[in-house]
């Protein structure tokens, strides 16, 4: 997948579980942010589809490629944001990787799941 895509276009694969609330506001944020970075491709992937017994304390992971390249493999990376993260906080960790231009982000306006994981978590 990652080799198919053109040399500028960064790849960002998620790892998740399903039962993990940061997995869960993370492909949640993630499913907001692709319509505003299309030079970006998000990818979700389950962990326990990649190998059955991925351990819980990884994750949320995140693996970023460009040009068929592996440039950053980031484990547990909700350690990086506030306690009450969203979608803003997501998009400066990645742009300071050099992955998104911060100034292309709009927040979204039809964030009511957020707000529930928000209350949830």
């Amino acid at each position: 997948e990652t080799e198919r895509e053109h040399d500028l276009v960064h790849i960002v694969v998620h790892l998740y579980k399903n039962h993990i609330p940061a997995c869960i506001r993370l492909n949640l944020i993630f499913e907001d942010l692709a319509p505003q970075f299309t030079h970006v491709k998000f990818i979700r992937c389950r962990a326990d589809d990649l190998v059955d017994t991925f351990s819980d304390i990884a994750l949320p992971m995140l693996m970023v490629y460009r040009g068929g390249k592996q440039i950053y493999t980031i484990p547990q990376v909700s350690k990086y944001f506030p306690e009450k993260w969203q979608d803003k906080e997501v998009v400066e960790f990645l742009a300071k990787k050099g992955v998104l231009n911060q100034a292309v982000h709009v927040p979204p306006t039809r964030n009511k799941r957020l707000e529930r994981l928000k209350e949830d978590y």
